[in-house]
């Protein structure tokens, strides 16, 4: 259900960010592929057809910041100036707050894309451009920006700051990658005696379920799986963010995770990952011995034991929790 009050309170809240992602996600490719152009025109030493490879462009990136920006403003900006305590005072169910405020975020990015698509469609006719991947390349964007977005608008309804909500995206989006790729050096380690033994079948596996796989890169191989598992994703990123938001405390209380319960698993988690990468990272540094292994394993677990103590157990502004 979509309340039309909210939408018209989060266009009058964030009218300069949605307006910000609207330009940054409709408008710069067009542009780059215009001066491109002019270029093109201007320099008497290219004879050949002018050529877009849209999947060899570095703009997905760039897209990705200013919706990375958008879901941080909605939940975790607005609970950090408080005015997260007046929304949920207004006359709706939070479950429907937080369809709402994801709806307008969502709608935002598709609507710019599409145009972006339109646009850029135009000028590649005008030019009698040569490309490639066009279409590939914005629905997939369409796909893999949506999944972002709804990891940092979900991480925002688990944490307390902006801050932890940035953080807490960005390790999800690398996690699979960064603890099962760890996980199979160490194993190499004890089996094989070589850590980056790794089967290329099983590390392409580990690579398509993490999420930052699909921010980083355009892709055009396998794409049923390029597309669903995104899709996967969001759908699995939207629902934990959706009972977060409606059984979790909101109040601005500067904590990392609003539900405390997760601290402690959360700390285990940065403790091993901390062992594993300074396990590995030491042993290779030792030329590959067991003393450097239990030595890197001592300092990671140090690491993370503090790190994790300094995120998780003191409230914004220093105050121990």
């Amino acid at each position: 259900m979509v309340a039309l009050g909210l939408l018209k309170k989060e266009w009058n809240q964030y009218r300069k960010i949605f307006l910000s992602v609207f330009f940054g996600l409709t408008f710069i490719l067009p542009i780059v592929i215009l001066l491109n152009y002019i270029f093109y025109q201007n320099n008497e030493y290219l004879q050949d057809t002018f050529q877009i490879r849209f999947e060899e462009n570095n703009l997905h990136q760039i897209n990705s910041i200013f919706v990375f920006l958008l879901a941080i403003y909605q939940l975790g900006q607005e609970r950090s100036r408080g005015t997260i305590d007046f929304t949920l005072s207004l006359p709706y169910k939070r479950s429907v707050i937080y369809f709402t405020k994801w709806l307008m975020g969502a709608m935002t990015i598709v609507f710019s894309i599409v145009l972006n698509t339109v646009l850029t469609g135009v000028i590649l006719s005008v030019t009698n451009a040569d490309y490639e991947g066009f279409l590939g390349y914005f629905s997939f964007s369409i796909v893999s920006i949506l999944m972002l977005y709804t990891l940092v608008f979900a991480s925002g309804a688990l944490t307390g700051t902006p801050f932890a909500q940035g953080l807490v995206a960005f390790s999800a989006a690398i996690l699979p990658f960064l603890l099962i790729g760890l996980l199979l050096f160490h194993y190499g380690i004890f089996v094989d005696g070589n850590g980056f033994n790794i089967n290329p079948n099983v590390l392409k596996f580990v690579i398509l379920l993490t999420p930052m796989y699909y921010i980083s890169y355009i892709v055009s191989e396998y794409p049923f799986l390029y597309y669903a598992i995104p899709i996967l994703f969001t759908a699995i990123f939207y629902f934990i963010g959706y009972v977060s938001f409606i059984y979790h405390p909101t109040e601005r209380n500067g904590s990392f995770f609003l539900w405390k319960e997760l601290n402690r698993p959360v700390q285990m988690l940065v403790i091993l990952l901390g062992i594993l990468g300074f396990g590995s990272f030491i042993y290779l540094i030792f030329d590959q011995t067991m003393f450097g292994y239990g030595l890197g394993i001592i300092i990671g677990a140090l690491v993370g034991y503090f790190i994790s103590s300094m995120l998780l157990y003191k409230k914004k502004g220093g105050e121990q929790k």
